[in-house]
């Protein structure tokens, strides 16, 4: 019984996931087609003042401009606190964890050597 509810239940999540994804990649296919229309909007606003091909790289420019700041905002990114603080409580269970072997190790070879 509970396998066929979980079995269910998971049809259904996959099911949800599904329409997420696509309607996710909708959602991304229309705002890219509104970015489109925004620099078409954009450089028909500028050519009669500065001619088509002006236009164009006025636009370019400034996409380019606007692709390296966000680029280098990513890549000076540095862990916050609060990763800083999960990966030390990762590591330290690591160490907790090897200790437990260890211990466990030498507990073995103990009962061992009683027999």
């Amino acid at each position: 019984m509970a396998a066929a509810a979980e079995s269910v239940r998971l049809r259904l999540a996959l099911r949800r996931l599904l329409l997420r994804a696509i309607l996710g990649l909708i959602a991304a296919a229309l705002a890219l087609a509104g970015l489109a229309l925004a620099h078409l909007a954009a450089i028909l606003a500028l050519a009669p003042a500065l001619g088509m091909l002006r236009a164009v790289l006025v636009v370019l420019g400034v996409d380019v401009g606007l692709a390296t700041l966000l680029l280098a905002i990513a890549v000076r990114r540095r862990p916050g606190a609060a990763e800083r603080e999960a990966a030390r409580l990762r590591d330290l269970a690591g160490q907790e964890l090897a200790e437990a072997a260890r211990l466990l190790r030498v507990l073995l070879t103990l009962a061992r050597r009683r027999r």
